[in-house]
């Protein structure tokens, strides 16, 4: 994935919504580095609740057109047909997919690592509890 043309632009434009210095981008960018995610410490976040709706919109992004909008439009009709806050699946998402509770937005997040990556991190998360 480094190898693609601007994939370092683009991780840099996404990441510095939430850097200030540069030791907070190298932090901030581990998941992005990495295929091996924990998700010890975490539990509370991915209930069985959490793993559930993170079932149901994984079936979802299966179909879907992986932009940053397309992404975005699938999370919020999600929150609305299951009447969910979007913190009830922005989290479990972001957990699943960065193995931490801070990344950029999560559309953005989702995009960046790509269609493959990200169904396959959502897939291992439920698999691991």
């Amino acid at each position: 994935k480094m190898q693609e043309s601007g994939y370092l632009s683009k991780s840099l434009k996404v990441l510095q919504s939430r850097c200030k210095l540069l030791k907070d981008i190298v932090s901030g960018s581990q998941y992005l580095l990495t295929d091996r995610l924990h998700y010890s410490g975490l539990e509370p976040v991915l209930n069985n609740s959490a793993r559930h709706n993170l079932s149901l919109i994984y079936n979802i992004f299966e179909n879907t057109r992986w932009t940053t909008s397309n992404i975005s439009e699938v999370i919020n009709e999600f929150i609305q047909k299951q009447n969910l806050k979007m913190i009830d699946i922005a989290q479990p998402l972001r957990v699943a997919v960065t193995g931490g509770i801070v990344s950029p937005p999560i559309d953005d997040t989702l995009a960046l690592l790509g269609k493959t990556k990200s169904l396959e991190r959502i897939n291992n998360c439920i698999k691991a509890f």
